[in-house]
């Protein structure tokens, strides 16, 4: 389960896990304790990955979009008509 933080939560959350870090490099950390920080770190880090995913809907509306690009400058080729013509009015003006 991801849940979502607060920028402020994430900056502690990065604080803290750049502070076991630190302290895993050290020299003369045993072993048990190392693996216990180690688990920390593990936490902290999927605690932070992305949540957010790439809707299928959207994926499909690209592909429909360059699908249709593609078949309007196949046609404008055909037709013989100036490819710029009909792509360009694809694109948003400024």
């Amino acid at each position: 389960m991801k849940i979502n933080f607060p920028k402020s939560e994430k900056a502690e959350i990065r604080l803290e896990r750049r502070r076991i870090g630190k302290v895993m490099r050290e020299i003369g950390v045993a072993h048990a304790d190392w693996e216990e920080m180690n688990k920390r770190y593990q936490a902290y880090t999927n605690m932070l990955k992305p949540t957010w995913v790439v809707s299928p809907d959207v994926v499909a509306n690209g592909l429909v979009t360059v699908l249709v690009a593609f078949v309007v400058i196949g046609v404008e080729t055909m037709l013989d008509v100036p490819t710029r013509t009909k792509v360009f009015s694809f694109l948003p003006r400024r």
